[in-house]
């Protein structure tokens, strides 16, 4: 009877611990009544106590159309200015793979497609990379291992015609083992343009007397002719564990440039005091 008279209280107390134990699930985490996420860092990500302003991921940086990161941190520039500071904050700090770069020099011509992720982080983090606390921080996470080969061809010319501009652009980008080798080299050109291709009425007085002279406007030029060259080579290795980094670069440019600013012009004088301009 004793007996029969305890096992509900027994039962009654096994069902109150087994209703205040927390369920446990099969990773070990509780259940009961909480949402556990867990993620993975990305290599590169920072790790810092202060939300990103934005954060894009591959999908994202392909959606702005971009043609380069230069093209990128453009269009970047709402999110990525800051309104601290006397008129403004500075251009932004630029990381690489979350270790900061000697110049933006070393990246800009790199395609988006060799981005894995992009993080734009408040002005506070500056300060972690020794700069105050007046500029944004964008962090470029690059993937492992992507090689790119690129060749871009312009052409301009007015309606009215008259002249042209051309340039060519000629990018090599390989990233592996943490290193990055980058080759950029451009080359521009463009053709004169004179008064006489546009009509510019001269002034009077200024035309030559003696026929077959050449016309005074073709001597002068409105857009002067240009050849350009520039090459840049850029290596960068990172070393995650330490937070250093090394970089090598070498810029070479050159620039020819030609304008048109008349005829140089004279008075004849006859014996019988006639004059003619030439």
């Amino acid at each position: 009877m004793a007996l029969a008279l305890t096992s509900p209280a027994f039962a009654a107390a096994d069902e109150s611990q087994s209703q205040d134990d927390p369920e446990i699930g099969s990773s070990g985490l509780s259940i009961d009544g909480e949402i556990v996420v867990t993620a993975a860092r990305l290599p590169g990500q920072l790790d810092v106590p202060q939300t990103p302003v934005l954060e894009l991921d591959e999908a994202d940086i392909a959606a702005y159309g971009a043609g380069s990161i230069s093209d990128l941190v453009a269009q970047l520039e709402p999110a990525s200015g800051s309104a601290r500071g006397r008129g403004g904050g500075g251009r932004p700090v630029f990381l690489i793979n979350g270790i900061r770069v000697s110049s933006f020099r070393e990246f800009f011509s790199y395609p988006p497609e060799a981005l894995r992720k992009v993080e734009v982080l408040p002005e506070e983090v500056a300060q972690r990379f020794g700069f105050p606390p007046d500029r944004r921080v964008i962090n470029f996470i690059l993937k492992d291992d992507f090689s790119s080969r690129e060749v871009e061809l312009e052409f301009e010319q007015p309606w009215d015609g008259g002249y042209f501009r051309t340039e060519q652009e000629f990018t090599l980008l390989k990233l592996a083992s943490g290193g990055r080798l980058n080759f950029n080299v451009e080359r521009s050109t463009r053709s004169i343009l004179t008064e006489d291709e546009r009509g510019i009425v001269q002034a009077e007085g200024s035309r030559p007397d003696v026929t077959g002279d050449p016309d005074p406007a073709t001597g002068r030029s409105l857009v002067a002719d240009l050849n350009g060259l520039e090459a840049t080579a850029n290596y960068a290795k990172a070393f995650q564990e330490s937070g250093a980094s090394l970089s090598l670069s070498a810029n070479v440019e050159r620039q020819d440039t030609l304008s048109l600013s008349g005829f140089d012009s004279v008075f004849l004088t006859d014996p019988a005091g006639n004059t003619a301009l030439r």
